[in-house]
C-alpha cells in the first residue's frame, strides 16, 4: 500500500512540475523579441538591413552618425572626467555636499546637451528616410525609451531590477 501511495505522489508531482515548466516556456517564448533587443554591436548593421536602406541613404546616415560622434566626443570626455571627480569627492570622509551637488548639476547640464544633440542627429537621419522607414526607425526607439520593466524579459510594471521606480511613480 505504501509503495502504491508513493508512486501516485511521484506521478502527481511529476505532472505538476511538467505543467509549471510548460507554462514558463509558453510565457517566455510566445513572442519574438522586439527590434530593440539587438546586441549593441550589431545595431547599426541590422538597422540598415531592417530599414532596407539604399546605399545612398546608408552613406548619408553614416555621415550624420560620424559627425555626431565627433561633435559629442568632447562632451563624453568631460562627463567622464566630472564623474571621476565626483567619485573622488564621494570617497572622502565627510564630502562637501555643496561641491557634490554642484558637480551633479554640471554633469546633468552636459548630459542634457548630449540628449539634445542626439535628438537633432535623429532628426537629420529622419530627413534621409521614407515615411515607412521612419516609422520602423521610431518603433526601434520606443522600446529604448520605455520603462525598464516593459522591456523584454520583464513581464509587467514593477518587475525586474527597477521596482523602486514604479513604486515612486505610483505615489505621485
Amino acid at each position: 500500500m505504501n509503495n502504491r501511495l508513493i508512486s501516485i505522489i511521484l506521478v502527481v508531482l511529476t505532472v505538476v512540475n511538467l505543467a509549471a515548466l510548460g507554462t514558463f516556456m509558453f510565457h517566455r517564448f510566445r513572442q519574438p523579441p522586439p527590434p530593440c533587443s539587438m546586441e549593441p554591436g550589431l545595431q547599426h548593421r541590422r538597422m540598415h538591413e531592417m530599414l532596407g536602406l539604399s546605399e545612398e541613404q546608408h552613406r548619408r546616415i553614416r555621415k550624420v552618425r560620424s559627425e555626431f560622434r565627433n561633435t559629442t566626443q568632447p562632451l563624453r570626455d568631460s562627463i567622464h572626467d566630472y564623474r571621476m571627480e565626483l567619485l573622488a569627492l564621494l570617497e572622502k570622509e565627510g564630502p562637501d555636499i555643496t561641491a557634490v551637488d554642484s558637480l551633479l548639476d554640471f554633469i546633468s547640464n552636459l548630459q542634457n546637451r548630449m540628449h539634445k544633440m542626439s535628438v537633432h542627429a535623429m532628426l537629420q537621419e529622419k530627413e534621409n528616410l521614407t515615411p515607412a522607414q521612419h516609422k520602423l526607425f521610431i518603433d526601434k526607439f520606443k522600446c529604448k525609451f520605455a520603462p525598464h520593466s516593459w522591456r523584454p524579459g520583464m513581464h509587467g510594471p514593477g518587475r525586474g531590477r527597477h521596482k523602486h521606480r514604479h513604486k515612486h511613480r505610483n505615489n505621485h
